[in-house]
This record gives C-alpha cells, structure tokens and sequence, in this order.
C-alpha cells in the first residue's frame, strides 16, 4: 500500500493537477507512513516555489501589459494633442490672414522734415502725430453727423519687439508686410521742408500720388495741418467728407464735393447713397427743395433699398409740411432690411435710421411716449435729447416732466436757444400762459434763424414756416388778436398740413364754423392718416354743440392715432354733454393709459364719477387733479368740490 502510495505522490509531482486522485490518496497515507510524510512536505515545498515563479511572471507580465497601454494612450493624447495645436495654429493663421485682408483704414507713415526742424520741435515725427490727430478729429465729428462708419486712422509702426527666429523680421513688420500684402489699407506720407523767405512748404501724399502742397510761414503750420488733414480725409473718405464740411456749416463747399462724388460713384448703391448726399447738401447751399427733392428720388430710383434716401425725402417733406408723405417714408424705412444697404450704413446707421423713422411715426400719430425727435437720432447730445424729451412730455400734458426735463438739459449744457424756447412754449400752451407762449414763439424762431449758419436763406425760411409760423399763429389767436394770427398764418403753403390745421384752428376760435370746417377738411385729406386733423374738428364740433358729430372725429382719430390721448379726453367730455358720463368713464380711462398725469383728465373723470354717483372715487380723481396741472377755470372747479365735498 505504501509502494503505491508513493507512485501516486511522484506521478502527481511529475504532472501537477493531472491526477487530483492520485495526490488525495498519497495525501490520506501521509498520516499513516512517516517516509510519505517526508516525500509530501518535500513535494509541497516544490509546488510553493514553483507558483511563486508562476505568480511573479504573471505579475511581470501584467505590469507590461498595464505600461504599453499607458504608452499607447500618451501617444494617443500626443497625437491629439498634435492636432489640436496644428488646428489652432491654423486657425490662428487664418484669423489674421482675415484681419490683414480686411484692413481699410488710413495709415499715416512718418514724415521728412529738415535736420534742425526737429531741434524748434517740429520734426518729421511731430507734424505726422499732428496731423494723424486731425484726421482723427475730423473722422470722430464727421460720424457724430453721419450714418456711415468711416475706417480707421492709424500710425504705422509699433513698438512690438518680438522677433521672428532666425529671420531678423519683428512681429510687427510681418504683420504690416501681411496688411500691405492683402488688405485695402491706403497710407498717407509727407514731408515738411524749407522754402526761402522764412517760409514752410508741407507735402502729403496719399498712396505715392500728391494731393496737397500748402506753403505759409512756421506760425501757420497748425492751420496747414489742418486744411492738409481735411484734404486727405476728403480723398480717403469722400463721402464721410461731405458731411463733415456741412455739419462745420460749410454748405457750398459740401454740394460741390457731393456732385463731384456722382461722378466717381461707380456701383448702383454707391450712385444711389451720391445723389441722396447731393440732395441734402442742395438744399442746405442753395434753399431749392424741389430740386432737393428731385435728387432724392433720383437716389431712390436707383436703388429703392437705399434707406438713407427715404430718410432724406423724410427730412424735405417735413421742411414742406407735408406729413403724410413724411409718414409714408418713415414706414418705408421700418420696410427695408439692414443686409441692402451701403457697408458703411449697416449695423449703426441703419439702426439709428429705423430709431429716427420709428420715433417720427410716434410723434405724427400721437404716440408721445414712444416719440423722438427725428432728426436728433445719431447727433443729439445728452442736453439736446432732454430738450427734446420735454416737448413731448408736454404734448402728453405731463408738464412736471417737462419742467424737470428742461432743469436736466440747462444742466446737461444745453447750447440750442430755439429749442429750449420751444420747449418752453409747449409748457407755457398747456398751462393756457398764451403772453408766455406767443414770446416763447417768437424767440425760437429768431433763435433759429440766428443760429442756422451759412445755410441758405431760403431753406431757413421754409422752415421757419412750417415749424414755428403755426405756434406764433395759435398763441396769438389765444389772446385774441385774430389780425395778427390771420397775417401770420395766410403767408404759409396751402399743402403744409399743421399751417392748413393752424388756419382752422383760428376759424374755430373766431365761430367761424363754416371755414374752420373747410380747413379740417382739407387737413384730413392731405394727410389721411394722421389724427391730429380729425381731432381738431371734432373739438370744433364739441365747441360748436354738435355731440354726435364731435364723437364721430373723435372715433376717426382714435383709429389713426390709438395712442394719442387727447381724442380719448374729449370723447369723454362730449359723452359727458350728453348725459352718458356712463360711458365716459371708460374712454377717461383709455386716456389715462397714455397720458396719466394730466390735470384736466383727472377732472373731468372725477365730473363724471360725481355724476353717476360715485363720490368716493369722484373725490379720488378731483384729488389727483389738484396735484397736477390746471387752467385756472379747471383750479377754480377742483377746489369747489374739495371744498364742498371735503
């Protein structure tokens, strides 16, 4: 048993795991014969360091097996790595490829100057600081009086020092090698020498070709600067150069320089934007508005999509007065879309153009909170802004507002003499103050034409026409002085709208129903779509007893004008002379959305209240209106019915 028992332990260690019986059963004798117990323990010894061998190799062989899968993952990550900054190189590449195609702007190089003139100070470095600073000046102003975006001026050069290895050529000239290589930038040089008789000559030149040479003496040479300055912009940017020189009230000089940029006009919208530039400075230098006109549709002809066009059809409407043909255009421009216009109108202009269009339909439809001055949408300073803001917070009868407005603009530095007697007169007319409002007329237009410049004669007096005869007209029929009124207002065209509704304005006063309603409606046909007309014959017809037909008007205007307050208030009031303050209520409540701080709104709202028997809410109203502002009749009704219902 023994003798088998010892086969079966060596032919187990001969073949481990190849007969598990045969080691059980040597395993059982091992207890029962020593010599087995020595053979096995030799045996086990054997096997422990034969599967340490196998444990160690296997664990070697994993540690390679975990180190070539972090070397392939790094080479992974490199490989990614690499391609990462090879795009971002290439993306950087083509960014500046892109920038460098898409320089415009105006380079000014150094300029040469003699030796010793840099030891008085006035080097070749000096003059091309002074004039790049002028260029800058006259850029800055032109586009504070313009809807295009005029380049850049800039100095060439720089003071980046980085060297490109093993080339000697800095970042900087690479990256002017590369603008001049693809872009579209044009640069200016110049030089300043001595010319015999204690005189200087300044050169420049504008891409190699010569454009100025101006002499005079050394004292002279900010001036020389300047007028250089101005003749380089005008070749770098013929069109911003128009509005420069009009906008520094040089009218002549600007129609002459728009007609000659017709004739180098040379695409479609280019020819379009000339003859728009052409019609405006036509009117400012010689006052003829039909042949301002003529140029603007011309321009619109030409390119229907031309935005600044219709703008400046806007601007010669208005001046004639005739405000449907204003409103038409407004609505138009709202139409168009930014991607149609000139390159340097989109973006800033082009908004600025829909801001103006947008706040002129506001003001002819009686949206005064939504109105704005419409020629005051890319030029108007802080000061000029609150003046205006205040007109229209007076038209909404909000005249706190107004008052405190007018306080911001005097603060602001408000320079304008007919605006803020302008303003001053919208307060002085909703206060019933018509001495006030008759002087304040009368000083905005003396102002205006005072402050008009070298602008011709006949373009001041058209508009002094149309924007302050019917002001002067209305104040002075307020005061009864119907000769006066009469004289000022039958001077003005049959085709001005607010003169035609001043005229009968003055008809309605005097209870010349038959003529007032002739003026109304030949208002309302000239410009259908604007209320102010229906509502003043619907106030004539109030004055005159004719409820129904008052309402009428009212409605018509109330459809033109959904906004506009006033309407809503008399519908109310004529409601009310037909005993249906019931009704009335709802249409002072309308008004009350659009011009909340309106006395006499209040008043007639707490009437109506009173008469339907709420005297709660009634003594509410009469309440708000005390703090508001009042006609002294409307002082007088409020503080009776404080005072017998307090």
């Amino acid at each position: 048993m023994s003798e088998e028992m010892l086969e079966a332990a060596a032919e187990a260690e001969e073949n481990p795991g190849s007969n598990a019986v045969a080691l059980n059963l040597a395993l059982d004798g091992a207890s029962r014969d020593p010599r087995l117990s020595e053979a096995i323990a030799s045996f086990l010894a054997r096997q422990e360091s034969l599967l340490a061998k196998q444990s160690h190799h296997l664990d070697e062989q994993t540690r390679r097996i975990g180190l070539g899968l972090i070397d392939q993952r790094l080479t992974m990550a490199l490989k990614i790595l690499t391609v990462i900054v090879g795009v971002v190189l290439a993306c950087g590449v083509a960014t500046t490829v892109w920038k460098a195609t898409e320089a415009r702007g105006l380079v000014v190089d150094a300029f040469s100057a003699p030796p010793d003139f840099a030891q008085r100070g006035i080097g070749g470095d000096v003059v091309a600081e002074d004039v790049m600073g002028k260029l800058v000046t006259i850029r800055s102003f032109a586009m504070d009086h313009s809807y295009s975006i005029s380049n850049d001026v800039t100095k060439d050069g720089g003071d980046i020092k980085v060297e490109i290895p093993e080339t000697g050529v800095s970042i900087t000239e690479a990256w002017r090698l590369l603008r001049g290589w693809l872009g579209h930038e044009r640069h200016v040089a110049g030089s300043l020498r001595e010319f015999g008789d204690g005189k200087i000559v300044l050169t420049a030149t504008v891409d190699g070709e010569e454009i100025v040479s101006l002499s005079g003496v050394p004292a002279d040479l900010a001036s020389l600067e300047e007028n250089a300055a101005e003749q380089i912009f005008g070749r770098f940017d013929p069109v911003n150069q128009i509005n420069y020189l009009a906008a520094t009230g040089r009218t002549v000089r600007a129609c002459a320089a728009a007609a000659a940029y017709v004739q180098i006009a040379q695409t479609m919208l280019e020819r379009s934007d000339a003859y728009s530039l052409w019609s405006y400075t036509t009117a400012f230098a010689t006052g003829d508005l039909d042949l301002a006109i003529d140029r603007t549709r011309v321009a619109i002809d030409i390119d229907p999509n031309l935005a600044v066009a219709h703008i400046q059809l806007m601007r010669f409407e208005r001046i004639e007065g005739r405000d449907e043909s204003v409103l038409a255009e407004a609505l138009k421009v709202l139409s168009l879309k930014d991607a149609d216009q000139p390159l340097a109108h989109q973006g800033r202009g082009f908004a600025n153009m829909r801001m103006q269009s947008a706040g002129l339909i506001g003001k002819l439809t009686g949206d005064f909170t939504a109105a704005s001055e419409w020629e005051c949408a890319h030029q108007c300073s802080l000061a000029q802004q609150r003046i205006y803001q205040s007109h229209f917070a007076a038209l909404r009868h909000d005249v706190a507002a107004a008052r405190m407005l007018i306080r911001q603009a005097l603060a602001a530095g408000l320079k304008s003499e007919s605006d803020f007697a302008e303003a001053q007169y919208w307060i002085a007319a909703e206060t019933g103050d018509w001495v006030a409002a008759a002087a304040d007329a009368k000083r905005a237009a003396a102002a205006d034409r005072n402050g008009s410049g070298d602008m011709n004669p006949r373009y001041i007096a058209a508009t002094q026409a149309t924007r302050y005869t019917p002001l002067q007209a209305l104040a002075l029929v307020r005061l009864g002085d119907f000769a006066a009124a009469h004289a000022a207002i039958d001077k003005t065209s049959g085709d001005c709208y607010d003169c035609v509704r001043a005229r009968g304005a003055i008809d309605a006063l005097q209870k010349n129903w038959g003529g007032a309603a002739y003026w109304f409606s030949d208002a309302v046909k000239q410009a259908p779509s604007i209320p102010f007309a229906y509502f003043d014959w619907g106030r004539m017809l109030l004055a005159k007893g004719d409820f129904d037909g008052a309402i009428g008007k009212f409605a018509d205007a109330n459809r033109k004008g959904p906004h506009f307050a006033d309407p809503l208030e008399m519908w109310g009031e004529a409601l009310i002379a037909k005993n249906r303050s019931d009704l009335a209520l709802a249409k002072f409540a309308q008004a009350n959305q659009y011009a909340p701080n309106w006395g006499r709104l209040h008043l007639k709202w707490g009437e109506a209240l009173s008469y339907t028997g709420n005297h709660v809410e009634a003594t509410a109203q009469f309440s708000r209106a005390a703090k508001l502002e009042l006609s002294a009749s409307d002082k007088a009704t409020v503080s009776a019915w404080i005072k017998w219902h307090g």
